[in-house]
């Protein structure tokens, strides 16, 4: 560049031009290109890129000025990587995301006392790579994502002391602060191993088995994945205040009676036609969106265990797609569905030499959460419908294969 400003300022005028083809071969060398973005807009972009993605930002503070207008240039980026059509190779968009997150600290401090719809969607929306574990190699650079205890509310994370009646997933007024302490919180477990809880059977997944960015099936949303790998998180008993979750955050520690091995649960799932069914007894606890308008797809399915046992157990439930674009992304939806574990036939028996009795082994759970923009990750909160104790209730985290 600099021989051609010695050669003529003419050529070099003409070269650098707003308007000039260089500036989309430059930013098609770093990004993938968005339909529709002139030379000049391609340009603008491809500057501000440069000059703000290698600063360094604080995040332990509660907001900035700085904070605010990075943040606002990686949304821009993980807008397009989410609506951009997906191709067989790496997103060229996506991959840089990642490479930014190797050296930003901005997923290790995802608290704030009152964050920003910006900070919340941006957040959530980098979910997979919240997720991401270490190489085992350790030669690729790894995303810095261990944010410790302190990063989220684990009270806020149980629903601890909270009435759970009514919708969680409110269509208009989205609860965008819990999701992200939920979010933060399988973000600890998952990935730090000190924790002794999720870590492990989530690191003996396969690569492919892990949280992918965008699954190419799913149209924002539009579409609903088939087949769900993921966890619940529960606490027996559940701590009467919010002091006594410091010892323990989940049984999957496995240092009480009630688990003694950590499954990764899998969803079979699949769109229902016909007569739609969510009985009054789950709508009590988990209602549905009172606008006719809203886009309801039902569902059904089985429950299992990854490489355990068939269990087989029915799940039935809807999806509602979320109009409001939080955080100017695209494709929210909220999901409700149930999973029942229906007696078998020692079950029956027992009831049988007990008429009053009902067996333990014989629940429903019902989770309420959000499908993630990219249609890749879901989370919520779980609740057991028939037993509403402290101990019934917990977060939940899905992502599809």
């Amino acid at each position: 560049m600099r021989s051609l400003n010695l050669v003529c300022r003419e050529i070099r005028d003409r070269v650098l031009a707003p308007d000039s083809a260089l500036w989309r071969a430059r930013f098609g060398d770093k990004f993938d290109i968005p339909a529709g973005r002139t030379n000049a807009e391609l340009k603008t972009e491809y500057q501000i890129r440069a000059i703000v993605l290698p600063q360094t930002i604080d995040f332990n503070q509660e907001k900035s000025e700085h904070q605010t207008f990075w943040l606002e240039v990686l949304q821009q980026m993980l807008i397009e990587s989410l609506i951009l059509p997906v191709n067989p190779d790496t997103s060229k968009t996506y991959e840089r995301i990642q490479e930014i997150l190797t050296e930003s600290e901005l997923l290790e401090h995802p608290k704030r006392e009152n964050p920003s719809e910006l900070f919340c969607t941006v957040q959530l929306c980098l979910t997979t790579l919240a997720l991401t574990i270490d190489p085992p190699d350790k030669k690729a650079p790894a995303i810095k994502n261990k944010c410790s205890r302190s990063e989220y509310d684990i009270g806020i994370v149980y629903s601890h002391g909270m009435e759970l009646r009514g919708p969680f997933i409110d269509h208009k007024r989205l609860d965008l602060a819990t999701l992200l302490h939920m979010r933060s919180f399988w973000q600890r477990h998952i990935v730090n191993n000190a924790e002794q809880s999720f870590h492990d059977s989530f690191a003996r997944l396969p690569e492919d088995h892990r949280p992918q960015a965008r699954n190419a099936n799913v149209d924002n949303g539009a579409s609903l994945s088939v087949s769900w790998l993921g966890y619940y998180s529960c606490l027996h008993p559940m701590p009467t205040t919010r002091k006594d979750f410091e010892d323990q955050q989940s049984c999957a520690d496995l240092r009480g009676a009630h688990l003694s091995q950590v499954d990764i649960m899998t969803l079979d799932i699949h769109t229902k036609p016909g007569e739609p069914f969510w009985p009054e007894e789950c709508s009590k606890f988990i209602p549905q969106f009172g606008d006719d308008e809203v886009n309801r797809i039902y569902l059904e399915g089985v429950q299992s265990t990854l490489g355990g046992d068939p269990a087989n157990n029915p799940v039935f439930g809807f999806t509602e797609a979320i109009a409001n674009p939080y955080g100017g992304f695209p494709g929210w939806t909220r999901i409700c569905f149930a999973i029942c574990k229906q007696p078998d036939e020692s079950d029956e028996e027992e009831a049988n030499d007990d008429a009053g009795s009902d067996a333990s082994s014989n629940w429903v759970h019902g989770y309420e959460g959000v499908i993630l923009p990219g249609g890749r990750v879901m989370l919520g909160r779980w609740m057991d419908l028939k037993n509403m104790d402290a101990s019934g209730r917990g977060p939940f985290l899905f992502w599809d294969l």
